[in-house]
């Protein structure tokens, strides 16, 4: 495989990547709805879990199929791997049950990627829908010293620009890695990752479909619909 290649297309796809300032691009309104993605590998397919919520409404649902993946697992590449099943999947709920979402997050990254191309802007361009990305470790240097208390923050940078910021969303818990992916900014993607984790480290949508995607994946053959509320 020519990593080159691929190494070129990330550059050219993030030129085009849409970040807008503090203040402007993509806010929450109530019952908007967010889609949350994440993929659990089975040899060469993978199981997404779309975990769809209303923006403070408390209701969510859940699609889930299972898709083959055609690239390899190589990291800082994911945006290849991961973004073509997830982007099928999207087109799939929006023909079949017409739910268009305002917001997408995935587990992955988005401009805190070594050349600001991870799976979040991946998936923007191809979208043109905001989209953000939660991770649970760093591509890129950062320094958590001091941070303990929920809330607190750190920006993670990349040739003198902020990329993203390592969040501490638990007390005396390490961070997790959010980074805007397209038509969003880095301080709204703070406030929606506080907003979405009341409890736990992860955001809650995302520990679902973490978790959805698993419990599938080790008893279904099959695309289907697990019911959790307005779906």
């Amino acid at each position: 495989m020519n990593l080159q290649y691929f190494l070129n297309l990330q550059r050219q796809l993030a030129s085009k990547i849409q970040i807008p300032a503090e203040g402007e691009g993509y806010i929450p309104c109530k019952d908007d709805m967010l889609f949350c993605f994440d993929l659990f590998y089975k040899d060469d397919r993978a199981v997404v879990a779309c975990v769809v919520e209303k923006w403070q409404s408390g209701q969510v649902g859940c699609f889930i199929a299972e898709t083959r993946v055609n690239f390899p697992y190589i990291p800082r590449f994911f945006c290849f791997r991961e973004g073509p099943p997830i982007l099928a999947i999207l087109n799939t709920i929006q023909n079949n049950f017409d739910y268009n979402p305002k917001l997408i997050l995935v587990e992955g990254h988005g401009t805190a990627h070594p050349v600001k191309c991870g799976l979040a802007c991946w998936l923007g361009i191809n979208t043109d829908i905001p989209v953000m990305g939660c991770a649970k470790s760093s591509l890129l240097p950062y320094s958590a010293q001091g941070l303990s208390s929920r809330g607190e923050y750190s920006y993670i940078v990349l040739k003198g620009k902020k990329v993203g910021v390592a969040l501490i969303t638990r007390n005396n818990v390490k961070p997790v890695f959010i980074s805007p992916g397209y038509k969003i900014g880095i301080m709204e993607t703070i406030k929606i990752i506080l907003s979405l984790t009341p409890n736990f480290r992860i955001p809650e949508p995302l520990r679902w479909a973490d978790y959805l995607s698993k419990l599938y994946a080790k008893g279904g053959s099959e695309t289907g619909v697990i019911n959790l509320g307005f779906l």
